[in-house]
């Protein structure tokens, strides 16, 4: 756990592997809360990157146990990290990787698999950058992000085999959703739902979706739709 109340410099958890089979609750492999970087980029001087995480734990459990945890943190990089859920979806790890109440945070090249809720979820994140992730195999949503974020670009990631939706946004303004790879989610392929306002979700490819490739509830808004491609067959 790195945490405190001031800008951290030159903290960086790289290349670690971390196997656990912890089942209690509020439990953490990587957890970063009430830090501040140096720069909202890939190069920022607080990091989290190269790590393997391995939850191997059978039993289920209704405790909320997490990969890697991010809270109230601005300008840090989480990167090329693996989360591995070796006991499979239904057991006791919720999400890869939990982003919540942070700022300028860039989520890049991360792998999830068999995450027992979401592979990756931001809530009250206040821009930025979830792309070229790859999640797998989930009980829940493949990326989501809801109440209250803005300003967060889900750009070229791939989700697969998906108990929920693919990517959703929810209660979210001024996102986008472009150029992201979405293969047989159980529900929609992207969901946009609640008070959220996206400016663009375009350039998406969605194939065997269970349901419908593309959703935008009535009472969100969507600026442009344009250049997906849905294949439902």
């Amino acid at each position: 756990t790195v945490s405190g109340n001031l800008k951290i410099s030159g903290v960086t958890v790289k290349n670690n592997k971390i196997t656990t089979s912890v089942n209690k609750e509020n439990f953490y492999a990587i957890n970063v809360s009430y830090a501040y970087g140096s720069e909202y980029s890939d190069k920022s001087d607080l990091s989290i990157s190269g790590n393997r995480i391995i939850f191997d734990y059978s039993g289920k459990s209704s405790n909320l146990n997490h990969g890697i945890r991010v809270e109230a943190t601005s300008k840090i990089y989480i990167g090329k990290n693996t989360v591995y859920n070796k006991s499979g979806k239904n057991s006791n790890m919720d999400s890869g990787i939990y982003i919540k109440d942070c700022s300028s945070v860039r989520a890049i090249s991360n792998t999830v698999k068999n995450a027992s809720e979401e592979g990756i979820k931001a809530m009250t994140l206040n821009e930025g950058v979830i792309k070229g992730n790859k999640v797998t195999n989930t009980n829940g949503n493949g990326i989501y992000v809801y109440t209250q974020s803005k300003k967060v670009n889900v750009h070229s990631n791939k989700t697969e085999k998906t108990k929920g939706y693919g990517i959703a946004v929810k209660d979210s303004t001024s996102c986008k959703v472009v150029y992201n790879n979405i293969y047989s989610a159980e529900s929609y392929g992207i969901h946009i739902s609640g008070t959220s306002t996206c400016s663009s979700v375009d350039s998406n490819y969605i194939c065997n979706s269970a349901n419908s490739g593309i959703v935008i509830n009535n009472t969100a808004s969507v600026t442009s739709v344009s250049k997906n491609k849905v294949d439902l067959t």
